[in-house]
């Protein structure tokens, strides 16, 4: 897919084959309207932006807008419930995106779901629309992916490589790096208890770290410089989750407890240690039967090194 355009009519060729009642909406006075289906009282809004990368803010606005400015316009959920819901009493809203949307956007859905209008609001991203594709009967998959000897391939194809899991029992099975740093991220900051009184806020001292484990130092230090890699998505994961003062302090302390346990029990062996906490957490996150990116573990916990969170003085 090269444009937003394109991907609205992939979503309309696949809905039709799911929804045969569906009613698709005319370019114009649509009022929020990318399909819906009287029978199964569902409602759509697709959105993907031309260039189908998604802006939070924009999403956000995307999704509901309930005081635009003059410049803008209502959000999807707005037009649908100033202009449909009354009228036809529809029992479920789709927002469809391109992409599987996360932390502010996902949160907007889920604050929607709690405003009392008997409305299931659900979110559907790549991986809903591939595994409806998947769904198809065998016609309908050659008609709208223009299959050939490969159906898993060119379904991959059709979405310009972005998807890194096609089989239907494995969907939602993989979560990338910043979806591995997210779960992380809430997986200890729930497993630790704190009250904002008992926060506690220290500088790190790194060169004082490094000489304490003076036998290892070239070997933090590589593995220090390498975590850059993955600084982005680490930022990415915290946006997401919205990091605050409590959780941080929940974090700093889970880390400094767990990370002391596991050098203890290594011989102070800091590369040893930081392999089985990494092994540790990530066979603590399966426990959602997903498959974390093992890397994207570690490599949180280098990064946590320097500031003095990972074996602390």
């Amino acid at each position: 897919m090269s444009s937003g355009k394109q991907f609205q009519q992939l979503v309309w060729d696949i809905l039709v084959c799911h929804y045969p009642n569906i009613v698709l909406p005319k370019m114009l006075h649509d009022f929020g309207s990318d399909g819906h289906d009287f029978s199964s009282k569902m409602f759509f809004a697709v959105y993907a932006p031309d260039s189908l990368n998604y802006d939070n803010k924009a999403t956000l606005k995307k999704i509901s807008n309930p005081n635009p400015s003059k410049s803008e316009e209502s959000g999807d959920y707005e037009k649908f419930a100033n202009n449909w819901l009354q009228k036809f009493k529809f029992t479920k809203w789709v927002f469809i995106t391109s992409d599987n949307l996360m932390g502010l956007p996902s949160q907007k859905i889920a604050e929607l779901n709690s405003n009392g209008d008997d409305v299931n609001k659900e979110q559907w991203g790549l991986e809903k629309i591939v595994k409806l594709s998947l769904d198809l009967i065998e016609k309908n998959l050659n008609r709208i992916f223009d299959l050939n000897s490969a159906p898993i391939q060119n379904i991959k194809n059709q979405f310009n490589g972005n998807l890194t899991i096609v089989e239907p029992q494995n969907l939602k099975s993989n979560p990338n790096e910043v979806e591995t740093i997210m779960d992380l991220i809430c997986y200890i900051s729930d497993n630790n208890e704190l009250t904002e009184e008992g926060f506690k806020n220290t500088l790190p001292d790194p060169d004082k770290k490094l000489e304490r484990f003076r036998d290892y130092c070239s070997q933090l230090k590589r593995e220090i410089m390498n975590s850059w890699m993955y600084s982005t998505a680490q930022k990415e994961a915290e946006n997401a989750v919205g990091l605050d003062k409590i959780m941080i302090g929940k974090i700093v302390g889970f880390l400094e407890e767990t990370s002391l346990r596991f050098l203890a029990e290594n011989s102070n062996n800091p590369m040893e240690a930081l392999n089985k906490l990494t092994d540790y957490l990530e066979n603590a996150l399966k426990q959602t039967n997903k498959h974390y990116d093992h890397n994207a573990i570690r490599y949180y916990l280098i990064a946590e090194i320097p500031k003095c969170n990972v074996f602390p003085n």
